[in-house]
């Protein structure tokens, strides 16, 4: 009796053993595929990329306060202006975000979101995510997906992942606008404009497709 017990003590313990090897395995070949930047470019590719927009909620929502509590017909009248120029400048930024990676980005699928709803999705608020043609989009919020938020600017842009994924020395993550918004400046135009816009979009393309390139050349 007790050798039959050693038997199937011996045999669970081999058991454990190997199935704790296993689940180890597939969490290192995971790893492993992922460090691949090949394979990581494929799961980029695979992935959402949900843009969010900053449509400077807060600073309307300032303006708003400002309104109900004016003591003057005067400064109620400014800060109405300012409200309603932010508006239709954000409305515009929008157009011309959602009008250039309709246009010039075809790396992956592109959702779009405005910035302040954004924490209301996560928590699994529906009916938050609209694709280039306005029509809402449903997204688990716990799935996989890649970020494109803006840095310092509005021409400034950063791909982040949803859920922590390190991202390959060279992967073109950023876009910068560099000496253009220098000559914006001294020309006087907005940032927000369409043309700038669409050369965002279509230089993540291009820097997409040789990064594809150089990473495919060096496998041969």
């Amino acid at each position: 009796m007790n050798m039959h017990l050693k038997y199937w003590a011996s045999f669970i313990v081999l058991a454990l053993c190997c199935n704790i090897e296993f689940l180890s395995a597939q969490s290192t070949n995971t790893e492993t595929d992922l460090s691949d930047p090949l394979v990581h470019l494929e799961y980029y590719k695979n992935s959402p990329l949900i843009i969010r927009l900053n449509m400077k909620q807060n600073t309307l929502n300032a303006y708003k306060r400002q309104m109900d509590i004016a003591t003057s017909v005067e400064n109620k009248t400014s800060f109405e202006e300012n409200y309603e120029e932010l508006k239709k400048e954000r409305a515009y930024y929008k157009k011309c975000i959602v009008s250039a990676f309709k246009e010039h980005y075809d790396i992956s699928s592109v959702y779009f979101i405005h910035d302040h709803d954004y924490k209301d999705f996560k928590s699994g608020k529906l009916g938050l995510l609209f694709d280039s043609e306005e029509k809402e989009v449903y997204l688990d919020p716990d799935a996989q997906y890649f970020l494109l938020v803006q840095g310092e600017n509005d021409l400034h842009w950063i791909v982040n992942s949803s859920v922590g994924i390190k991202f390959p020395n060279a992967f073109p993550r950023e876009y910068k606008p560099g000496f253009k918004r220098v000559l914006n400046f001294i020309t006087s135009q907005k940032d927000v404009n369409q043309e700038d816009m669409d050369k965002v979009a279509m230089v993540m393309t291009e820097r997409f497709e040789k990064y594809e390139f150089k990473l495919k050349k060096k496998r041969k």
